[in-house]
């Protein structure tokens, strides 16, 4: 945890480099120990649950010594009036029955009200109730000081309301805590999202926790929760209440479950619509039983579930000939309106070792992005706005249907062994690594973006490598070089490239991001820029669409991003698409006499047996296989149906595989003919789950209503 990046089956020691790190390999609970805390998630509580809300039973002495003041009041009230007065113990006084009834509605008012507690572990120091802790969020950078801008919101300093020892389902309360328990932490509501972790000093240094002091006190913050090791979420789904009216209990509900459910997803879409997303069809049930009935108490309506594809291209014996003649398969020229900017782009498909390699260091990917834009002084935009709690959701680029992966090589390696594996397919691959200019989609996926414009690496880079000359320029600006010398020259082309840069980079977010079979994202593309012409380059005759370019760079910019992401999109097309479909990996258990049903069920639902292995000393199956996504649904009750009970699936995502069928397909040979007809009665099953993510989408789906239609005879 504190070191993510180093592989788990590293087999050298690492040695503790500070005396933070000494107090967490020892779990020190002395009180010079710093104080270390890991939040792994927030849990709710129902309010009338709590200890402090619940009615103590009253001890044989209680209960003696109230009789005896009964008795007491009973013979005092005599002996002022001078007639005996008897007042049952077991029926209270008029007022205390007010009392006992306001009390009790109060109770039934805010018993249903949930309490978030945080779950945690401390690992060194001891927590007392009532002290102050920093609490460091998932996002908090400890290479950078408390005080950077990036830091400010991500650290802050919390009051410990509560400490609760969990038995059961009792919640005890105690005063301290010490190294190495597991416990319940209140006063964390509305700060932590999911997970965090609490610092400080030991109470023996007797210094005060201070947000302003906090860079006094670095030594002792650290970011446990800057990694989870969790699958992603795959399964997406579109929620709105019933009663229109009921939208602000429905957004406290899902901001009460993105908290108490480490394993769910909740943000809003462009669109407006409020989604979650679960890690499967029994999770989703339950978290739509927990907004009815605890969260949001208000009914809900839900969406079909959304599944998740990714688009690619593969080289395939049979494709169509290149749409560009006399070129390169997959290139695409194109050019803004009056040929204002012409540009030439290839799109090729990444070798699978590559792709794989960008697959697994996502997450070197992730903090090399987030050091350039902290070091531009830029945060990212946030997807959700419910406030801090959801900053771990509302990262452009956390939610990427993606599991998690283990790095394979050091951040500091990362780029070498990207070079290497390019000089290893060999071709127009081995100087690619220092031509990259960009990763897509969300600027850290497994597309590349490679610049092939002779001169540069990249036109960002030779746009900051002659910047300077523009400087020089600046300096003589008393002598005005001509027209076609190659200062100007190259003045002008500073000037371009610091306008129309940008524009290539996010046309190719875009189209990573939404693909052209069904707008999904692609995985495993190379785009190559080999081209850009500008309108005010050479003859003086241009000069006029040099000052017309300049005229209208707004409108240029915003025509040259469209242009260029649908050649990016032509591109791939150019090669036979495929789209890649979401996985499960599927363990089942069955008995021997049941094998054949659990076949025939993982067959119907396109899935493949991976392997069987029998236990020993048993007669059960294990058997592993594959299971789309998509076909999932309902696949549990069906298998336990067809096999009363004797099978039970356990369903975990395990990434994206090939689906190899063109979606485009349709028979052409004499041998596909004979076989299926020129009506092809077999269904093109890509095809089938292309229509239909593009009519959820409400995107052009090219369906005949009427197939084979005949006159109706009279």
């Amino acid at each position: 945890m504190l070191y993510p990046d180093i592989s788990h089956d590293a087999t050298t020691e690492i040695k503790p480099k500070n005396k933070l790190e000494e107090d967490l390999y020892s779990c020190d609970d002395g009180p010079n120990a710093g104080i270390v805390a890991y939040v792994s998630k927030m849990f709710a509580v129902k309010s009338k649950e709590m200890p402090e809300n619940k009615r103590k039973a009253m001890t044989a002495d209680e209960m003696r010594a109230a009789g005896r003041a009964a008795r007491e009041a009973r013979a005092a009230a005599g002996a002022t009036s001078g007639e005996a007065v008897s007042i049952p113990l077991e029926v209270p006084t008029p007022s205390e029955d007010d009392g006992l009834a306001a009390d009790s509605a109060k109770v039934e008012e805010e018993g249903d009200d949930e309490v978030l507690l945080g779950f945690a572990r401390l690992y060194s120091g001891t927590i007392s109730r009532g002290s102050k802790l920093f609490c460091v969020l998932p996002k908090f950078n400890p290479a950078l000081p408390p005080s950077h801008p990036s830091n400010v919101k991500h650290l802050t300093v919390i009051d410990i309301a509560g400490l609760y020892v969990m038995m059961g389902r009792e919640l005890v309360p105690v005063e301290t805590v010490k190294a190495g328990n597991v416990f319940a932490v209140a006063g964390l509501a509305g700060i932590v999202g999911r997970n965090g972790t609490l610092c400080g000093p030991g109470s023996g240094f007797g210094r005060t926790v201070d947000i302003q002091q906090a860079d006094a006190e670095k030594e002792c913050l650290v970011n446990l929760a800057g990694i989870s090791g969790q699958a992603a979420p795959i399964v997406r789904v579109a929620l709105e209440p019933e009663n229109p009216s009921d939208l602000p209990k429905l957004v406290k509900g899902l901001r009460l479950l993105n908290q108490a459910d480490p394993c769910v997803e909740t943000f809003q879409q462009e669109t407006g619509e409020y989604v979650i997303l679960t890690a499967g069809e029994l999770h989703l049930e339950r978290c739509l039983k927990d907004l009815r009935e605890r969260f949001a108490k208000v009914e809900i309506q839900a969406s079909q579930p959304i599944v998740p594809y990714r688009e690619m291209a593969v080289k395939a014996p049979d494709m169509a000939p290149p749409k560009t003649p006399n070129a390169k398969r997959g290139t695409i020229q194109g050019s803004t309106a009056q040929n204002l900017v012409t540009f030439t782009v290839r799109a090729v498909p990444l070798p699978q070792a590559i792709t794989d390699f960008l697959l697994a260091n996502m997450s070197i990917l992730k903090r090399l992005y987030r050091e350039g834009q902290q070091k531009k002084g830029g945060e990212n935009t946030p997807r959700l706005s419910e406030g801090s709690q959801h900053d771990s959701a509302a990262d452009d680029a956390e939610i990427t249907d993606e599991i998690s992966r283990q790095a394979t090589v050091k951040p500091e390696d990362f780029w070498k062994s990207l070079d290497a594996l390019c000089k290893k397919a060999g071709g127009e691959w081995v100087d690619v690594a220092d031509k990259i200019w960009a990763f897509g989609p969300h600027r850290i996926g497994p597309n590349i973006l490679v610049d092939k414009m002779t001169g540069a690496a990249s036109l960002r880079k030779k746009s900051q490598k002659l910047n300077l000359l523009r400087v020089e320029q600046a300096a003589l600006s008393s002598s005005t070089p001509e027209v076609g010398t190659p200062t100007a020259s190259i003045a002008g082309e500073v000037r371009y490239l610091r306008d129309f840069d940008d524009c290539f980079e996010t046309a190719f977010q875009i189209a990573t991001n939404q693909g052209p079979l069904c707008a999904e994202p692609m995985q495993g593309m190379a785009f190559f820029v080999e081209s850009v012409q500008l309108g005010g380059e050479g003859s003086a005759a241009d000069a006029e669409a040099d000052v017309k370019v300049q005229s209208k760079t707004a409108t240029v910019r915003g025509a040259l991003i469209t242009a260029v992401k649908e050649a990016y999109r032509s591109g791939l097309l150019d090669w036979s698409p495929r789209l890649m479909l979401a996985m499960y990996s599927c363990d089942i258990q069955a008995a021997t006499d049941v094998l054949g049903k659990v076949y025939a069920v993982v067959a119907r639902r396109k899935g493949r047996i991976v392997s069987e292995e029998m236990k020993e000393g048993t007669s059960f199956f294990t058997i592993r296989a594959m299971l789309p996504v998509v076909e999932s649904f309902g696949f549990a009750d069906d298998i336990r149906k067809r096999t009363s009970g004797a099978a039970s699936p356990q369903l975990i995502f395990s990434g994206y595989e090939v689906l190899d069928l063109d979606p485009f397909w349709v028979p052409t040979t004499e041998e596909e003919l004979e076989d299926l007809g020129e009506k092809a009665d077999r269904a093109n099953v890509a095809r089938l789950y292309m229509d239909a993510v593009r009519k959820r989408k409400g995107m052009f789906v090219d369906q005949k209503i009427v197939e084979f239609a005949e006159k109706q005879r009279t």
